[in-house]
């Protein structure tokens, strides 16, 4: 419960064929049956797997249906935008504490190289 903020990664392909808001329905509804503390913490949402999408449908259609939440499309796998959500997670640190997160040091992960 010492987090401040949750990042929800959602898979924008599930392979069972659910749907990603679906999916974070079910989260919402654990997470709040377990803390509403942790329930009451700012939500972004990680629309993950982009590098398998083809067109912009499913990002577009999470987006719609998460009206007033952030959508940051990812792919774990190459990385895309990746930094860019890292980025807005340390500036909300920063609305949130106000500058003492700059006192915190994140040390950078970089991946292994593709064999």
């Amino acid at each position: 419960e010492r987090t401040k903020i949750i990042v929800h990664v959602l898979d924008l392909f599930p392979m069972d064929g659910s749907k990603p808001v679906e999916n974070y329905r079910k989260i919402r509804g654990e997470l709040e049956a377990f803390s509403s503390k942790l329930a009451d913490k700012r939500e972004i949402i990680a629309a993950n797997k982009m590098d398998l999408a083809v067109d912009d449908r499913a990002l577009r259609q999470l987006t719609k249906e998460m009206a007033g939440t952030e959508v940051f499309p990812i792919s774990g796998v190459s990385r895309q935008g990746v930094e860019s959500l890292l980025e807005r997670l340390w500036d909300i640190l920063r609305e949130i504490e106000g500058n003492d997160a700059t006192q915190h040091r994140v040390m950078p992960y970089n991946l292994p190289a593709s064999e």
